[in-house]
């Protein structure tokens, strides 16, 4: 593992391993050479890992290496690293994809550190990776799903247990608990966080996060000066803590949050989203809390995709809905989709529409985004934002913007967001021939610059509750063109503010946006009655007074 400072003068540390073996690894390269750049190549939900390390942080996707794998590839083969570093331990991402980036680089100087040996040799390398692809990663995967499978089991004989045993007590006074599945990039985790910066401190508010996926929103309050609790982090204190959120993360946010509620006695507990719901409506019934309240904030459709569909998650969503007191959603459509989701009629589900900061929103500091990503000046700009996830469909969106005439027209596409299909889009982007005409943006830290310099907005998701892109779109006096997902009507007004197509009707889409793209003044009149009507329908202060209301935290 010895070399000149010179050729380890700038040290790229690929995030191949569990973390602790990958911090442990940079921090001693750092140390033997105290003249080089250490940087480190992670995917999103690891950065907080390192947070204070004094490393320099390359995010290479979003849950995995090989969903960056191009971005990767492309920072590999720059010349800015003398050498590439792989650890070698237990895989946090697939091997094989790094076997794939090794041997498809044309960058020199790659070492796989195995303990403290070191090989060079790259056909050793990618033979070790592709065994240990086969050795380590494919029964660990195998491990994961049976225990995932376990897990849901754990999760439903939870909600059972407390409809058994549930009782509650009087505890007036006590603080108003909010549970989020993680502060990580989502809409959701911005509703959470806008109302936590605006709720009164008293009565006391809490708020618990369940995992640590990544620390977007955390930071955010942290300034703010507000506390989080994140229960994984406590339960990675030991050994076995840290394999059963590995391998049981929903039944040990069960227990645990039980535990954790038994200590803080809150007088009603409120939770966002659904791994939040079934996990906190039967914790806060084990442990007596007198008031529960679930938040719906997408419809259920997707539970049922082959993507995303899982045993358990109907039995889990139907025992959390009959232990809670009150439901809400942030749409109508969202609403009566819960309901005919868990086959029950009787159920009733309240309306707390999404609120928005207008004013601060556009008060915001601004980029120049043009400058930023090197476009062109006279180019019209097509913005989306959201998760790169099959909900939001981006592939029907390239399709779309595939199909618009060549000669005559200058428009570029940004694609704000980042997810688990940022590898898919990208070839897909490229073997429709749009390299050239889109450019993935990932997560930005100030979409108000994108949603200032846009020309116009387009939404192209197969399912959604009230998203917030759009309607933070509308504020900024943008055109929009989105799809019929139910509840599209409660965030827009087709051919006013907006123009309505099918769902995967990338031909329509094309044909609007086209049309949309030619007419200025077509889209300034759309963009003038989006922002008037934006204002009245997501006010910010109606959405923390009715969330006190349900809470309990304010009178009816």
């Amino acid at each position: 593992m010895t070399a000149s400072s010179e050729d380890c003068r700038r040290i790229l540390v690929l995030g191949s391993a569990i973390s602790t073996r990958v911090r442990a690894v940079a921090s001693r390269l750092a140390a033997a050479e105290p003249a080089a750049v250490v940087a480190v190549a992670v995917p999103e939900v690891e950065t907080w890992r390192f947070r204070g390390s004094g490393l320099d942080l390359i995010v290479a996707g979003d849950a995995d290496l090989r969903f960056g794998e191009s971005g990767l590839r492309t920072v590999i083969g720059d010349g800015r690293f003398n050498r590439i570093v792989i650890p070698f331990g237990v895989p946090r991402c697939p091997p094989l994809s790094v076997a794939r980036l090794v041997a498809s680089s044309n960058a020199e100087g790659f070492l796989l550190l195995i303990g403290r040996f070191g090989v060079a040799w790259r056909p050793a390398i990618v033979t070790a990776l592709v065994l240990s692809h086969v050795l380590a990663w494919i029964p660990l995967r195998i491990a994961e799903r049976l225990c995932a499978a376990l897990d849901g089991a754990g999760v439903v004989l939870g909600g059972l247990a407390a409809q058994c045993r549930r009782r509650q007590c009087d505890r007036a006074g006590g603080p108003v608990c909010h549970v989020v599945p993680s502060l990580g990039t989502g809409g959701t985790q911005r509703q959470v966080v806008e109302y936590f910066k605006r709720a009164q401190p008293e009565p006391p508010l809490r708020l618990i996060a369940l995992f640590d996926h990544n620390d977007r929103f955390l930071l955010e309050l942290e300034a703010a000066g507000l506390e989080v609790e994140i229960l994984a982090r406590g339960c990675r204190r030991s050994a076995a803590g840290r394999l059963a959120v590995r391998f049981f993360p929903n039944t040990t946010a069960l227990v645990v949050l039980t535990r954790r509620f038994r200590a803080i006695r809150p007088s009603c507990v409120v939770s966002w989203l659904f791994q939040a719901n079934v996990v906190a409506a039967p914790a806060a019934r084990l442990a007596a809390v007198p008031r529960v309240v679930a938040s719906i904030r997408n419809l259920s459709t997707w539970k049922s995709w082959p993507e995303y569909r899982r045993w358990w998650y109907w039995l889990a969503d139907r025992a959390s809905a009959a232990l809670t007191d009150e439901i809400f959603a942030n749409s109508r459509a969202a609403a009566v989709d819960y309901a005919r989701w868990l086959r029950r009629d009787d159920l009733e589900v309240g309306v707390v529409s999404n609120g928005v900061d207008v004013d601060g929103l556009l008060t915001a500091p601004r980029a120049d985004v043009s400058a930023r990503l090197g476009l062109g000046t006279g180019q019209k700009l097509l913005l989306t934002v959201g998760r790169l996830s099959a909900e939001k469909d981006h592939a029907t969106l390239l399709r779309a913007v595939a199909r618009l005439p060549g000669p005559g027209t200058d428009w570029h596409l940004v694609v704000v967001g980042h997810g688990k299909l940022e590898l898919e889009l990208r070839e897909l982007a490229t073997s429709l021939g749009l390299d050239d005409k889109v450019t993935f943006a990932g997560r930005v830290d100030d979409p108000q610059s994108y949603f200032a310099a846009a020309d116009l907005f387009i939404l192209p998701s197969r399912i959604e509750g009230a998203p917030n892109a759009l309607i933070e779109a509308h504020i900024f006096g943008l055109a929009t063109v989105t799809t019929d997902w139910p509840g599209a009507l409660e965030v827009v007004q087709p051919g006013v503010t907006s123009v309505v197509v099918p769902i995967g009707d990338d031909g329509r889409m094309a044909s609007e946006i086209s049309r949309l793209l030619a007419d200025d003044e077509a889209r300034a009149t759309m963009g003038r009655s989006a922002a008037g009507a934006s204002r009245g329908l997501f006010d910010i202060d109606v959405m923390v007074a009715a969330i006190d209301r349900i809470s309990g935290r304010r009178g009816s």
